[in-house]
């Protein structure tokens, strides 16, 4: 009998006059999963605060802290592939927090990518540190380009 997968997106949700590219991306996965009928969770990491101020990142700190800790205290069953949004600046500590604990608990990665300029154009160092730390962690890293 085949094992059954739960694919769990990490990333921002379209807030109402808010709705980012990422966000509509992320919102475009989770609608397609459910009409595939593939099982799947959504931990919405996003903040509804268009302005990058203390309560912007409060919200976000606390969510991200959230999914941690969903992702530490998950069953074991079924397996599960973890689909995450990858942010720039301040952003990829959160990322790391995320990361780390998905690879404690052993899930899969797959690494979302909206832009390929701190890859290819103007590499970042930063995000070249956490990409490199996935695929030292990880055998095969997955990259999802969109």
């Amino acid at each position: 009998m085949k094992e059954k997968n739960l694919i769990v997106i990490v990333g921002p949700r379209p807030r109402g006059g808010i709705s980012t590219g990422v966000a509509k991306t992320m919102d475009k996965f989770s609608l397609l999963l459910t009409h595939k009928k593939i099982p799947h969770l959504f931990f919405d990491v996003g903040s509804p605060y268009a302005q990058k101020t203390w309560r912007h990142h409060g919200v976000r700190l606390r969510r991200y802290l959230w999914a941690f800790l969903r992702v530490l205290f998950a069953p074991r069953r079924p397996r599960r592939s973890y689909l995450v949004n990858l942010d720039g600046g301040a952003g990829l500590a959160y990322n790391a927090m995320i990361l780390a604990a998905i690879r404690l608990r052993r899930g899969r990665i797959f690494l979302y990518h909206h832009s390929t300029s701190y890859i290819v154009a103007n590499p970042d160092p930063n995000m070249q540190a956490l990409i490199d730390a996935v695929r030292a962690l990880e055998s095969a890293g997955e990259h999802v380009f969109a």
